[in-house]
Order: C-alpha cells, then structure tokens, then sequence
C-alpha cells in the first residue's frame, strides 16, 4: 500500500497516529501483511496512473476524495459495495462517505475531513459590542461594518471579515460556498458533466462578495468591510495578527491562529458560515477528506483483505488516533461527541459546519472547472470605488462557461 504522510519521528503526527493504528490492525489480523510504502503525495497520482497503465498498481492507496472520479472513468479502483451495507456507512458524516461515491457506486472510505467555517475574534466582537456570530449574511454584512476601521484615505486598517478573495476566490475555493448559498451550483444536478457557473445565482453570489468590498460604509464616508485584492497570505495576516474580525478558512489554519493569538488568549471561535439572507440557504462549502482505494483488477482474497484494512484505518479508534495525534476533523460521526472533539472549541465549530457543507465534486469535470476558474478575477473589483456592474460578472461567468464546455469536450 502506499500512504502518502509526512514520514515523522513523532508520535504526535499522521505518520505516528497511522502507525499506531497500522500496529494495532496487525495483531488482529496476523494473517494479513501490510507492506507500507511512502509515496510522495505531490506526485501520488500521476504515479498510481503509471502504476496502474503497468499492472503494478499498489493493493490499496491513500487517495484525496478529488481524484475519484478521474481513477473511476480511467478503470483504476474497484467498488467496494459488496462489503458494506447503510449501516456501515452511516458511521460516517453523508458528506465525506459521498466524497467517495461515483456513478452510484462507493470507491473509497474517508479517515478525515478538511473544509472551510466561519471563524471569529472574539476580543474585537466584544469591543464593538457584539454578542455573537452572524448566523445570515445580512447581520455578516451589519457586524463587519461596525468592526471596520479605516485610515484617514480609507483604506482599511482593521478588516470586518478578510479571507481568500483573490484569483477568482482563491481559484473557487472560497467562492462555491456562497454560490450554493445563493441558489447556484458547479454542474446541473441532472448531468453532472454539464458546469453552471454562469447561472443568474452564480453572477447574484459574486455580486454580495464583490459588495463586501466596494458597498458603503454608513457613517464612516468609506468604502468596504474587506481590502480590494486580499489574498490568503494578507488574510492570515490580518487575521492573526488581530486585523480582522473574522475570516473563512480550515481547521489547517488553527494551529497558526493559536500561535499568533497567543498574547490574547483563547480570543477566537469557530462556527458554521451563515444563512443567505435572500435565498434561507446555508453557505455550504465543499467537504473534502483524505481516505482509501483499492485498486482494481486484484485478486478476490487480496481485495478481501484490503477492505479489512481501509475499514479499520478509517474506524472509531484509527480516526480516534488521529484526532488526538494530529489534530485531524474526524469523518466519524460517533467521534464529534467523544471528548477528545468536544474539549476542543474549535473542532466543535468545523464539525457543526460539516454537518451543513456538501460533499466536494470529484468529477473528472471537476478538474477542468478549477483549471479555468481563476478567470473569475476579471469580475473582481480592483479597488473599494469601482464596482463592477453584473453585466460584466455574466460577460465574465459566460466566457468561463464557454473555454470549460471546450475543454471538458476534449476530455470526454
């Protein structure tokens, strides 16, 4: 099998949560050997396809749920519904079990899950003298004007909200929660190879980011809750450093926000993004994991005993491991409620946004929108005076859809 962990000398890792886990599967299953390959995650995919085009595919694989369906068209990994039944998979958060489905079939099993949340400073909410979190846009929108400061040319000093806005939405990543949100969606819900980005909900959710930017500030004779431009590395900043009162990001970011926040305290919390005003629908971002494969085209015994394998690296006590070891969001829904979870604030607020978010599109097509979507900058405003009109988001949205419906063609 191949995994693809940072190899690490420390217990408190992936490398030393997996080799726990791997030395426990061992001693229940001494007739089963496991010989572990580390494989270089940045090249693990093109390297499985190699592999696999060879007939020397590795037995099983640790895969990111986005390559799914590219291994899945391609013959690479095998189906492993005949040896689960609901029961089994409702172990698992839907949104992470469905990060491994294709075609009406389950081709992996997830060991985490990664997404994005809401993520606040406390200290500036109380000095303004906010009680809580927004739960819609609209008290999102009223919250972040009343924490927004500004130099005497209005540029902003203290941001209401600062995250990844950059680049077309950090290339999507940033804007699919408030497309879905809106009403919108990536592809049609009936032809899955079929993108809608450039539907009337996806131009109204690029208006709202775009108005965090460019929207008066009543009172205060300026402009915007957010910079023009701000990129992930200026929202971390900002954010860490007590710029920012609230930003979006994952539970990858904690461990820097901690760090930087340290002289403050325990001053940040993490909750679900909020409401649509105009559409009741939750921001939902995308739900992706890390998990296992099998591949395809191996013996009956051998995939028999992959399966034992990948379900318990991705049970209770595996996930369990992880959690307290690295600090991984379980895709175990049992463990949200077990105190290793619940003693930490701010896996409690990622798991209750995952419980909101959609599974991530593992579509081959899926890779065909990301390669095009960074053109979305063009609609972005490049200053806090010049908004841009939704004639020019549909011009923008419209070419998008065009170059990806080319591409995705000579794909099929």
């Amino acid at each position: 099998m191949w995994e693809t962990y940072a190899p690490s000398s420390s217990v408190d890792s992936e490398f030393g949560a997996f080799n726990k886990s791997l030395t426990a599967f061992e001693a229940a299953y001494p007739y089963i050997t496991v010989n572990v390959q580390t494989h270089p995650s940045s090249s693990e995919q093109a390297d499985f396809t190699t592999a696999s085009l060879a007939n020397q595919a590795p037995d099983v694989i640790r895969a990111a749920n986005d390559w799914t369906g590219a291994f899945v068209a391609e013959g690479f990994v095998t189906p492993i519904d005949q040896f689960m039944n609901s029961t089994f998979t409702s172990q698992y958060f839907p949104a992470s079990i469905a990060d491994y489905q294709f075609l009406g079939h389950t081709y992996g099993l997830p060991e985490n899950i990664n997404g994005l949340a809401l993520i606040y400073n406390k200290a500036l909410f109380a000095a303004a003298g906010i009680t809580s979190p927004p739960t819609t846009t609209a008290q999102l929108v009223s919250d972040a004007q009343a924490m927004t400061k500004y130099d005497s040319t209005c540029k902003i000093t203290t941001a209401g909200i600062a995250f990844n806005a950059a680049a077309g939405f950090g290339s999507g990543y940033w804007w699919w929660p408030f497309l879905d949100g809106f009403g919108g969606s990536v592809f049609q819900a009936t032809n899955p190879a079929m993108p809608t980005i450039n539907s009337s909900a996806a131009v109204s959710s690029v208006e709202f980011l775009n108005s965090l930017v460019t929207d008066p500030n009543p009172g205060t004779g300026c402009n915007g809750v957010m910079s023009p431009g701000t990129d992930y590395g200026t929202a971390e900043t900002m954010f860490d450093t007590g710029h920012a009162a609230m930003t979006i990001n994952g539970p990858w970011e904690i461990s820097a926000i901690n760090s930087s926040l340290s002289a403050l305290g325990d001053k940040f919390g993490v909750v679900a993004l909020p409401t649509v005003s105009s559409t009741g629908m939750p921001l939902a971002p995308f739900i992706g994991s890390q998990g296992w494969e099998i591949a395809s085209g191996k013996p009956a015994d051998v995939t028999a005993a992959s399966f034992k394998f990948i379900s318990w690296m991705t049970n209770y006590n595996s996930q369990k491991n992880l959690v307290v070891l690295a600090g991984d969001l379980p895709s175990n829904k049992a463990l949200a409620n077990d105190p290793a979870v619940t003693s930490n604030a701010a896996d409690v607020g990622f798991l209750a946004q995952a419980a909101l978010s959609a599974p991530a599109v593992n579509t081959p097509e899926m890779g065909v929108v990301y390669s095009n979507i960074g053109a979305l900058g063009a609609a972005e405003p490049t200053s806090a005076t010049t908004p841009v009109t939704a004639a020019t988001i549909q011009s923008t949205l419209n070419a998008i859809e065009s170059t990806t419906l080319k591409a995705i063609g000579s794909i099929a």
